[in-house]
């Protein structure tokens, strides 16, 4: 790849649409390098791969999020049983053994 820092330059500010009258000019002038167009096709479907990973990463966290509590009661409740276990336990062990 032989482009130089001012054509990087313009694809990344074409690509933020943040280009001015000048640059736009500049940037069609460019479109006729195949380099340069090879170069802004890359720089666009990774752009677009990034924001599709990003909202399936959001959507994965919302998911993640919605189960939480489900998962904390679902703990909850275990520690909660086996406290009951617990206590049922010692109090027949001071019964049984107590009693002699």
């Amino acid at each position: 790849m032989n482009l130089s820092d001012k054509q990087l330059s313009l694809i990344e500010k074409y690509l933020d649409k943040d280009l001015s009258t000048a640059e736009q000019i500049e940037f069609e002038e460019n479109l006729k390098d195949p380099e340069f167009k090879d170069q802004l096709l890359f720089q666009s479907k990774l752009l677009d791969k990034l924001e599709t990973s990003t909202a399936d990463s959001a959507l994965l966290s919302k998911d993640i999020t919605m189960t939480k509590p489900q998962a904390n009661l679902q703990s909850l409740i275990l520690r909660l049983v086996i406290a009951v276990l617990l206590i049922i336990a010692i109090v027949y062990a001071m019964i049984r053994y107590s009693g002699n």
